[in-house]
């Protein structure tokens, strides 16, 4: 595809998806209001996140989005059937910036790198620079963050042409609710995707490549790493890499982003507080203590997977539970949209030639799999209290990125040519698949919002 054929596709997108988006009010995903806030600060030079004494970890933001963020998160949120009053809309559509800055409490942003924000930072930050009042610097934000996620994927797609089952993951309700809203999921998923390609075309062309794409690769999943713990197994791929081309050169890169990543990390806990959840043991005991008895890890994690209730929350909430997991779709979109997932999969593994750098395909599962055990891991030891019979906080929504790894385990080389059979029932499928998840989406967010 041209670059002016793809400039138009990520313009089309950008349309769409921020279409989609305006329909969905101001902090309407978990912990929104949160990435809102860090971003503000950053877009003020605040890289440093500061703990006053008695408090969880925060940082200073501008009270004008303060009085923002309240009605949309505190009435809305907490009142399913609530709606702002014309006189409340008005009100807080005409807050302007403040310029005067007041402590918030948000430990749980703490932990992550704050380049990831640099979207969110851009957007909220220029919005303030023109003279912009809060809600339309808001909806900046909004639209800064979209134009980034959907750049990082078409770029994925122009590297590695994604299988059937990558592209039904994108579109499935959740993910595409995460990324129409200014949280970390859409941004880090295209990251995902991005890093994915460069890894799948490696594999598939072992002597394609630059040293700029390896530091790429690297940067991707150092970011990932940084903001979203669970998946950092994946930064072995890139040692993986230059294992299978014997080159110590080539291993730099990953080197580089696995020690970076342990140094910020051994930071970010050390620096944040979190007081919100109380606890009688440290995380460090309970790491201890799992480590010197990982059986007792397996027999929790088999409790939690085969919960009746939490294995209906996990199915539903990778397909998409929006808003607070207050929102669900239709129930009958659940076993359609798992079909379609199912049906994907199997065209996906048709269209294959899984013989063909089957090593590196296996590292992707691997690192998928070791990505969903260290999500039960993470949440076991630093959210669950102990001792525990299963494992609180998990959403389905956390395991996008590890199924995204399988499917781009089942991906095929840029010039392979499946059967044209194969190829028009993959589009058939696609696009049955889009209609179904975008009509869901929509359809929910309808009935919760308006």
């Amino acid at each position: 595809m041209t670059r002016g054929r793809l400039l138009a596709l990520w313009a089309a997108l950008v349309v769409l998806a921020a279409c989609v988006s305006a329909l969905i009010p101001p902090m309407q995903s978990p912990d929104e209001h949160s990435h809102v806030f860090r971003a503000q600060a950053l877009a003020h030079g605040q890289l440093r996140m500061e703990t006053p004494p008695g408090q969880s970890t925060g940082v200073y933001v501008d009270e004008g989005l303060i009085y923002f963020v309240q009605p949309h998160l505190w009435k809305i949120v907490s009142e399913r059937a609530a709606r702002l009053t014309p006189h409340e809309k008005e009100l807080t559509h005409a807050k302007r910036w403040e310029g005067k800055a007041h402590f918030v409490q948000i430990p749980g942003t703490g932990y992550y790198f704050p380049l990831v924000y640099a979207p969110h930072a851009v957007g909220i930050g220029l919005g303030e620079l023109l003279g912009l009042s809060v809600v339309h610097s808001y909806r900046l934000m909004r639209v800064v963050c979209i134009a980034a996620s959907l750049a990082l994927l078409v770029a994925a797609f122009r590297i590695a042409r994604p299988p059937l089952l990558a592209i039904a993951l994108l579109l499935l309700p959740m993910t595409v609710y995460q990324l129409v809203q200014p949280t970390l999921d859409g941004f880090t998923t295209s990251l995902a995707v991005l890093a994915l390609s460069l890894f799948t075309r490696r594999i598939m062309e072992p002597e394609g490549g630059s040293r700029r794409e390896d530091w790429v690769l690297a940067g991707c999943l150092f970011l990932l790493a940084t903001s979203r713990v669970h998946l950092a197994p994946l930064l072995l791929l890139p040692l993986y890499l230059a294992w299978r081309r014997k080159s110590p050169a080539a291993a730099v890169p990953g080197v580089v982003a696995l020690a970076a990543t342990l140094a910020w990390t051994g930071y970010a806990l050390a620096t944040t507080v979190d007081a919100r959840v109380k606890r009688d043991h440290t995380t460090a005991q309970l790491v201890l203590q799992y480590v010197q008895h990982p059986l007792d890890f397996v027999r929790i994690v088999w409790a939690s997977v085969t919960d009746e209730k939490l294995g209906t929350e996990y199915s539903r909430s990778f397909i998409g539970v929006l808003g607070w997991l207050d929102t669900h779709l239709a129930l009958h979109w659940y076993t359609a949209l798992w079909i379609g997932l199912a049906l994907c999969l199997l065209v996906s593994a048709l269209r294959a030639p899984l013989r063909q750098a089957a090593e590196g395909r296996a590292v992707l599962v691997l690192g998928a799999v070791a990505s969903v055990a260290l999500a039960f891991f993470a949440l076991l030891v630093t959210w669950t209290p102990h001792p525990a019979k299963t494992i609180e906080g998990i959403q389905g929504r956390y395991f996008i990125v590890p199924a995204l790894a399988v499917a781009y385990a089942l991906a095929s080389p840029a010039g392979a040519a499946p059967p044209d059979r194969l190829r028009w029932v993959a589009w058939g499928l696609g696009g049955a698949f889009a209609a179904a998840a975008l009509y869901a989406l929509v359809e929910a967010i309808l009935g919760r919002y308006h």
